[in-house]
Parts: structure tokens; C-alpha cells; sequence
């Protein structure tokens, strides 16, 4: 392999721990701050990091990578024409051999939490295996391996799911101690009666490639 590419590479962490990297590693990244942390992580060790912007083409030529990844990515999570284009874009820098692997957030991560909190409202689909098969092929790819787990979360104490929800804004977007204090004294409660809270997050491997020629 000679050429890869990291998508939403954050502050270069993931590409830090690989013991050897190939010829040409490209990472890409939208967020300033983190563009500034992975070229100072991963400069030293041969890597490339380039800022792209809100659009949706990606800044390199057809056929460019040998492998694609992305962990944790946001890109493409909807059934939309944008989300189409999204994954469309990974296809066409991809080479014809070439391999796209992923692991994905699906849409149930650590709904037990929300639920404590906020009253479930019913909602469409989740972002999930079946929805992110949909849309991938709709763009082009060829999904050779798909598995989905959940692994589990073990709260000790109300402070540890006071720190996590500060930290994993996206879980509840609009946390804070004040305006969910009576749901965080029930999960108190419940803590000190069973010893623990227990919650999931939902992740989802995608192994892809291009389509076959």
C-alpha cells in the first residue's frame, strides 16, 4: 500500500498509533484547532494533514488512495443528496483495488442515558448498519463486511455521567446540572440502591471497496 487517507483525522491521534505508515498518509480535518495539533503530532513522523472546508468535494485527484479511513466520522450519516455525494467523493479517490474501512457511531449510542433524561419521543431512523448500507451503495460502494456491537458503559457515580454528558455534548445537547437536576438525583438514587448505572454505546464496522470494474 502507498497511499491512504484519514478522514476527520481530529488532532491526529488515531494515525500516531500506527507503527508504520505508508509512503504517502494524508489527513484531512475542518476544525483550525485540531488542523494545528495533528501537523505538530504527526509532521515528525511523515504524515500530511490538509484543512478542508464545509463543501463537499474532497482536494485530490481520481484514484489517488489505496485505503480510506474514518473513525468517528459525521460525514454522510443521512439519506440525503449531500450525505450521497459525501461517500460518492470517497469512491472516486479511492484506486480501483482499493479499500474503504470505518467504524461508525450509530444513532443508539448510550440511549439508555438520554432516556433517563429526556422523555423518548418517537423519531425516524437511526443512523445504523441498514441505513449506512443504503446510502454507501447508493453512492457506489461495495460493502464486503458490515458487524455492529454495543459495547458497555458502567457508571459508578453521578459525578462520572455529570463529566461524560460536559464531554459528549451530543448525547444531551443542551445539559447541564440545573436543567436536568431531578433526573440526575433519580439516576443518584438509583446508583447508590444497585451500585451502578449501565448504558451502551453503538458502534458499526464498514469494510468497502469501489465498485468492481
Amino acid at each position: 500500500m502507498n497511499a491512504a487517507l484519514d478522514l476527520e483525522t481530529g488532532g491526529g491521534e488515531l494515525l500516531a498509533q500506527i507503527a508504520v505508515l505508508p509512503r504517502m498518509m494524508v489527513g484531512t480535518e475542518a476544525w483550525p484547532p485540531n488542523v494545528i495539533i495533528a501537523e505538530n503530532r504527526l509532521h515528525s513522523l511523515g504524515a500530511h494533514v490538509v484543512q478542508v472546508g464545509a463543501g463537499r468535494a474532497l482536494p485530490f485527484a481520481s484514484n489517488t488512495f489505496d485505503l480510506v479511513i474514518s473513525r468517528h466520522g459525521l460525514g454522510g450519516r443521512s439519506r440525503s443528496e449531500e450525505a450521497r455525494q459525501y461517500w460518492a467523493e470517497i469512491v472516486r479517490v479511492l484506486r480501483p483495488a482499493g479499500s474503504f474501512l470505518s467504524q461508525q457511531v450509530g444513532g443508539k449510542t448510550m440511549q439508555e442515558l438520554r432516556d433517563a433524561l429526556v422523555p423518548p419521543v418517537p423519531s425516524g431512523p437511526h443512523w445504523g448498519p441498514a441505513m449506512a448500507r443504503e446510502v454507501m451503495e447508493r453512492a457506489g460502494l461495495e460493502i464486503t463486511d458490515m458487524r455492529e456491537e454495543f459495547p458497555r458503559t458502567e457508571f459508578l457515580d453521578i459525578g462520572a455521567i455529570v463529566y461524560y454528558l460536559r464531554l459528549v455534548v451530543w448525547i444531551v445537547p443542551d445539559f447541564s446540572v440545573q436543567r436536568y437536576r431531578s433526573g440526575l438525583l433519580r439516576l443518584h438514587e438509583q446508583i447508590e440502591e444497585t451500585g451502578s448505572f449501565v448504558a451502551h454505546a453503538h458502534r458499526f464496522l464498514v469494510d468497502a471497496r469501489p465498485p468492481t470494474p
